[in-house]
């Protein structure tokens, strides 16, 4: 399965409106989680970056250095969801 990877759901969006143009099917995966990878319907990786943004903010009171696992969840739509269910 041929499927495109971009670094951000702003690019993966941009990519999906040009294959659009050239009638290229093609499954894309965004990174972040924006609303518009839900509007526009193709998976995305979610890093959590509010959870952890609000983890370091919070570390800087603790008087130790605590580390934690805050794990990505790959969100699949669209093309690559029908494709993952056949």
């Amino acid at each position: 399965m041929d499927v495109i990877f971009a670094n951000g759901d702003q690019v993966a969006a941009g990519i999906i409106y040009q294959l659009d143009k050239m009638q290229i099917k093609l499954p894309v995966i965004g990174q972040e989680n924006l609303d518009y990878s839900f509007l526009m319907d193709f998976s995305t990786i979610d890093h959590k970056l509010s959870e952890i943004g609000e983890y370091a903010f919070w570390s800087l009171f603790e008087d130790k250095t605590v580390k934690k696992l805050i794990p990505s969840e790959f969100i699949a739509r669209g093309a690559l969801q029908e494709r993952m269910q056949k």
